[in-house]
């Protein structure tokens, strides 16, 4: 696992993964004490795995995004619109980490079992634009 991340487009400021991720989990702390509560709580740190996988999707740290997300998926208390976004997300990395067939599978499965969600939408809509060859990154 990477032991810095860049939190300023400059680069020039960087903290260690463990202060970034307790840095997340303050603000999520932070933001939740002014809403309904625990649950508020629980969704916040919840949303930082998700935050933190998404930095390293972006910053190309794809085995660092699939250690988010399978940590997260193993959560049994992750809410359903939390655990479709770590599946559509693990799709992502998958396809980020070139294994085509294995993400193709995924987002199939997201498709399946939510398919009245955002997540199942972008899984459809990633799911035709492979299968017409004008997938992007």
């Amino acid at each position: 696992m990477s032991t810095s991340r860049n939190l300023m487009p400059t680069g020039k400021f960087q903290i260690s993964d463990f202060k970034f991720a307790i840095a997340l989990q303050a603000i999520a702390l932070l933001t939740a004490l002014a809403g309904p509560g625990c649950a508020t709580i629980k969704l916040n740190l919840q949303a930082s795995g998700l935050m933190l996988a998404y930095d390293d999707i972006k910053k190309e740290r794809f085995d660092d995004a699939m250690a988010e997300v399978e940590k997260l998926a193993q959560r049994p208390d992750l809410p359903p619109e939390v655990r479709s976004e770590a599946a559509y997300v693990k799709a992502r990395v998958l396809e980020g980490q070139k294994k085509l067939p294995e993400a193709i599978a995924q987002y199939q499965e997201v498709v399946a079992a939510y398919p009245n969600t955002p997540d199942g939408y972008l899984a459809r809509k990633r799911l035709r634009e492979l299968e017409a060859g004008k997938a992007k990154p």
